[in-house]
């Protein structure tokens, strides 16, 4: 290499770094903007900051070392705060080299007066300093109500700390502690500081391991007479070490059973915690419960399935008259062990169940007929989701089901179908069955096994005008162009069906997405532009694909969904379609009645288009101006035409009364012949008429000219 070549080299390299450190320099300049800008909307008070994420070890996208974060003004921002309603701590104090930040934040935070919702997600708040910081802000805020402790049971929290500081203060009217990936140990004392806080409606414990101990606390809760709690959610809760499962279910049994304030209850009994006690308390309870969760039952022997269904029956009938909403999941291998009794108590006519989700794992048609039979003899019923495994279900079991869709006295208006066993005989049932069904308004169906027969069988319920249909979701399996197009021309008139969820794929061209496109706005005329279809709001579920629509079609759905009305839709298509861009033909208005002409622009301009409408309009505004000058100008001609004949009726009358009283005489007998209709009612003197009078006067001039010089 020549030393030229190296010295070229070394410039290259320097060029390089330089820019790198021009980069890096804009960098810091970015983060000190967006630094500068937080402090200046949280200590400016900014109204539209309601809702805050401090995260510390990424804040706004950077690690807080590269921002160069002041902690203690960041602290007492958020305390002199008075917008902030809810704010979430997120990875405080996993690292020894951060705790300084944090005993440098808490104190400005406990200032503040206006969070209403707090959240700890993955905090290690080990130290009892750290918790009185936090005890600070929860004496003095009286305006908090929602606290929330998310994965931190197992990073070394300091569990008297928790239930000392829950003590102090008595606002709470949610409490969420949820173990997440760190299952850790639900701490002896802090249900029991709940019992303080009167005013506490929902409770939820999630992936906890919990004592024997602990179960009391939520026990004395629920017997507490002023308790006002209404929720209740105990979820993947395990009794730890080698206390007896059952006694902690039998004691969180007799909480329930003494319980009258709970209106939703929601259990997940696939933890070791003693399920019979928990069923037997439910089934003594005095509350009214509106709402009951119930997911993993255990039903895998027969013995043991049976007595555990026969518990969930009877806590069921005993709450029969007050439950709105049921849903129920099981652990079982016997195809109707669960079903047949809980199947039956649907069918009672004092049955107030309005929604209901059942895992039908391994039903039968028998079942299926039960089913149906149920639900004939219910009328409130509005939502049925039904989900699992319904391999043993064959065509004449889903034919004898879906004729409950026929029940006119039916109240259903929301149907789920989700399980991979929905293939496209089914679907021809369904379609079979919505024939005449006009309460139906969302059907969610899984189509993981519909080939475009069973997709095109949809689009058949769509094009019924009777079908009130205006949710549809098949998400499950691609579509292709078949499907598109026959979905697109189902839809052209239909004006109910408000989303339809797809899975869109590669399968999909230009084609199947322009007959969409055509369907929303057809560009072959305006009116049939005003009768295309402005409902639809939505064609796929998830983000992602909502990417590979074209940009036409999203802003025809987005036009859709945001309109007022439909007319508005119309109006704006048409605008976008006929009348935008450099090209337009003003025909459609040139050609129109004069009286139907400013109807009609008037119906156009009711947006924010008006401008760029008439600006793409220069021949509509010059034949409209030409027209004003053009009435200007006559109305001036007639004013001058008036003054002159004045001028020479005065002229005449001076210098010849004689022929002042012909011309009078001759202008009365005009206004009575007009007045009989023997001559065209004139609005001016004719031509000749003024001729003539012209003449007159220029003799009379001529001869009082000879008198006077004679």
């Amino acid at each position: 290499m020549e030393r030229g070549d190296e010295n070229n080299d070394d410039f290259n390299s320097d060029e390089d770094s330089d820019n790198h450190s021009d980069d890096e320099n804009s960098r810091d300049q970015l983060r000190c903007r967006i630094r500068d800008q937080f402090f200046c909307k949280i200590e400016g008070n900014d109204p539209t900051v309601i809702e805050q994420l401090i995260h510390e070890q990424k804040l706004f996208g950077e690690s807080p070392q590269s921002l160069l974060v002041d902690w203690e003004r960041l602290g007492h921002a958020i305390g002199n705060n008075t917008q902030l309603q809810e704010i979430t701590f997120s990875h405080f104090g996993l690292r020894a080299t951060e705790t300084e930040h944090l005993l440098k934040f808490l104190p400005g935070v406990a200032l503040n007066r206006s969070i209403q919702k707090l959240t700890l997600f993955r905090c290690n708040l080990p130290d009892e300093k750290f918790w009185d910081a936090i005890a600070q802000f929860f004496m003095h805020n009286q305006s908090l109500e929602n606290l929330e402790l998310m994965s931190c049971t197992g990073r070394g929290m300091s569990h008297s700390a928790l239930a000392s500081t829950l003590q102090k203060f008595h606002t709470l009217k949610k409490f969420s502690i949820d173990g997440g990936y760190d299952v850790g140990v639900l701490p002896d004392g802090a249900i029991q500081a709940l019992i303080g806080h009167a005013g506490l409606v929902q409770l939820s414990i999630l992936d906890v391991n919990i004592g024997n101990a602990c179960c009391a606390e939520i026990a004395a809760l629920l017997q507490n007479p002023i308790s006002n709690l209404k929720t209740l959610h105990l979820l993947k809760m395990n009794i730890q070490g080698d206390e007896d499962p059952c006694i902690g279910g039998d004691i969180i049994g007799n909480g329930l059973a003494s319980n009258n304030s709970l209106i939703e209850l929601e259990l997940d009994l696939s933890s070791s915690l003693g399920e019979v006690g928990i069923l037997e308390g439910l089934e003594r309870s005095k509350c009214r419960l509106e709402r009951l969760v119930v997911n993993n039952l255990y039903a895998n022997q027969a013995d043991i399935g049976s007595y555990h269904v026969e518990l969930l029956s009877s806590a069921l009938e005993s709450h029969v008259t007050t439950l709105m909403a049921l849903e129920l999941s099981f652990d079982l291998d016997e195809p109707n062990i669960v079903w047949m009794p809980i199947i039956n108590i649907l069918g009672q006519r004092n049955c107030m169940l309005e929604n209901l989700n059942l895992d039908l794992s391994f039903i039968d048609n028998a079942g299926m007929a039960a089913l149906t039979t149920a639900l004939a003899n219910n009328n409130r019923l509005r939502e049925l989701v039904l989900c699992g495994n319904f391999n043993s279900v064959t065509r004449a079991g889903w034919m004898t089901f879906l004729m409950v869709l026929f029940n006119l006295d039916s109240s259903l208006e929301v149907l789920e179908m989700n399980s991979v066993h929905i293939n496209d005989e089914v679907v021809a049932v369904l379609s079979y069955a919505l024939t005449n069904n006009n309460r139906l308004r969302i059907l969610r169906v899984c189509a993981r096994r519909l080939t475009p027969t069973g997709f095109m069988a949809f689009s058949t319920i769509l094009r019924n005008p009777s079908s009130t249909l205006e949710r549809l979701d098949l998400r499950g399996s691609r579509v292709n162009d078949q499907v598109m197009i026959s979905f697109a021309n189902a839809l052209t008139n239909n004006r109910r069906l408000r989303e339809l969820e797809l899975s869109l794929g590669s399968d999909i061209t230009s084609d199947g997405y322009t007959t969409f496109t055509n369907t929303l706005a057809n560009r072959s005329s305006i009116m049939e532009t005003y009768l295309s279809n402005h409902t639809l709001e939505k064609l796929c579920g998830e983000y992602d694909e909502i990417l590979k629509l074209p940009k036409d079609l999203v802003s025809l759905l987005l036009l859709n969904k945001k309109k007022n009305c439909d007319s508005q839709a119309a109006r704006l298509k048409i605008i976008m379609t006929h009348f935008s861009g450099s090209e337009i033909s003003m025909l459609p208005f040139m050609n129109m009645d004069l009286i139907v002409r400013p109807h009609a622009i008037a119906w156009m301009f009711r947006d924010l288009h008006s401008y760029e409408l008439l600006r793409a309009m220069p021949s509509l505004l010059e034949k409209y101006n030409m027209k004003e000058e053009s009435d200007r100008r006559e109305e001036a001609d007639r004013r001058e035409e008036v003054n002159c004949m004045r001028m020479e009726l005065s002229t005449i009358h001076e210098r010849n009364p004689a022929a002042f009283a012909r011309l009078t005489a001759e202008i009365v007998e005009a206004a009575a012949n007009r007045k009989r209709g023997d001559v065209p009612l004139l609005e001016n003197p004719s031509i000749e008429q003024r001729k003539r009078h012209k003449q007159e006067n220029g003799r009379l001039m001529n001869e009082n000219g000879s008198r006077n010089l004679n």
